[in-house]
């Protein structure tokens, strides 16, 4: 009889361990549920979030409006007074670019080649043909009234005056708030291109869009090194610009075929990092070309340059670069090119105006390889 009350409560015992323990089992298993719910609720809800991270634009989507013209000379041989001052004192520096202020005032930013000096002094460059200066320093008002405030200065009129000259005249740019922009570092024997030395670069920000602005000579005599080019673009990549406008000077006067030496400079600053090319100097529009994806605007002819009264070149091109970000940060060139009339019977007194005849429209089509 014991022994039998010893079995069952042996029996008794081990039912009562092994239920123990199997409820200690479901527990740790439980548990082990339980933890891996949230770790894996925690897990998700940090991949929603890095979804909803990457859905959330990086850039707002945004635009930069960029006016170029071509060469512009509010000056005279010489220092002379001669008609164009009787007009700024009757109108007003505000006067003269009326006919195209509407695309001066939808820019943020205006752009033109500035071919000539301020300065009182009358030693010259010897030896060069054609030397300009503006018969008073107030005629730069004519580019602050209409908001032209960028301009290249790396031209083969920088030096009609010598170093003094150039110097004076970047003086009257600074304290009018004007900036300007290109690189010489080249010696020359020719008096047409004289011996400046210069070497800066622009930027412009809005937003997110930083423009950057460099100038060169593109003649055989005298042109930057590949290392000057590479130089001033890193330098512009390193501020953060995130669009690069270089300007041309070069190619034959007066005339609308482009030189070997235009063609190769303007392709080198493309492969070197350049985002656009645009060129003066030949007073007279040239063809455009895509290049590798690429704008290169060989020349846009003359824009205001009040010593000629006729030319067998009236015809100018204004263009209006819009840089279209999308919210990646994505950059898009859009281009629009205005052509105009920069003198002669087509204006009024020295008013460049934008070109509506037809006939004529069609011309410069054809110049621009149909590029209107």
């Amino acid at each position: 009889m014991k022994n039998k009350l010893w079995i069952v409560f042996i029996i008794v015992l081990s039912c009562m361990f092994v239920g123990c323990a199997s409820n200690n089992k479901t527990e740790n298993t439980s548990k082990e549920i339980i933890n891996n719910e949230v770790e894996n609720t925690e897990e998700s809800k940090k991949e929603e979030k890095e979804e909803e991270q990457e859905q959330i634009p990086k850039f707002k989507a945004q635009k930069m409006v960029i006016t170029m013209t071509g060469d512009t000379s509010v000056a005279s041989f010489y220092g002379q007074r001669i008609y164009f001052e009787d007009v700024f004192r009757q109108n007003g520096a505000g006067y003269f670019l009326k006919g195209l202020e509407k695309y001066f005032k939808n820019a943020d930013i205006n752009i033109t080649n500035l071919e000539n000096v301020f300065t009182d002094l009358n030693t010259m460059q010897q030896g060069k043909i054609y030397t300009y200066k503006s018969y008073s320093k107030d005629y730069i008002d004519i580019l602050t009234a209409n908001n032209i405030m960028y301009v290249n200065v790396v031209n083969n009129h920088m030096q009609d005056y010598l170093q003094a000259g150039f110097d004076e005249s970047m003086q009257l740019l600074d304290e009018k708030g004007i900036k300007y922009f290109g690189t010489n570092l080249v010696d020359s024997n020719d008096p047409e291109l004289g011996n400046i030395k210069v070497h800066r670069v622009q930027t412009f920000v809005k937003d997110d869009i930083k423009l950057g602005m460099a100038g060169y000579y593109a003649f055989n005599s005298s042109h930057p090194s590949d290392e000057t080019i590479k130089e001033d673009i890193d330098n512009l990549k390193s501020q953060g610009c995130n669009f690069i406008i270089v300007a041309m000077h070069g190619g034959g006067q007066e005339d609308n075929i482009v030189l070997e030496r235009q063609e190769i400079m303007a392709r080198k600053f493309i492969d070197l990092g350049a985002d656009m090319v645009y060129g003066h100097h030949p007073h007279a529009i040239q063809r455009i070309e895509d290049y590798n994806g690429k704008k290169i605007y060989y020349s846009l002819g003359n824009f205001l340059f009040v010593n000629y009264r006729s030319s067998k070149n009236p015809e100018g091109l204004l263009v209006e670069l819009t840089l279209d970000m999308d919210e990646n940060g994505q950059i898009t060139p859009i281009y629009k090119n205005v052509p105009i009339w920069w003198m002669g019977g087509y204006t009024q007194k020295y008013t460049p105006i934008e070109m509506t005849e037809q006939e004529s429209i069609d011309k410069v089509n054809r110049i621009l390889n149909g590029s209107l």
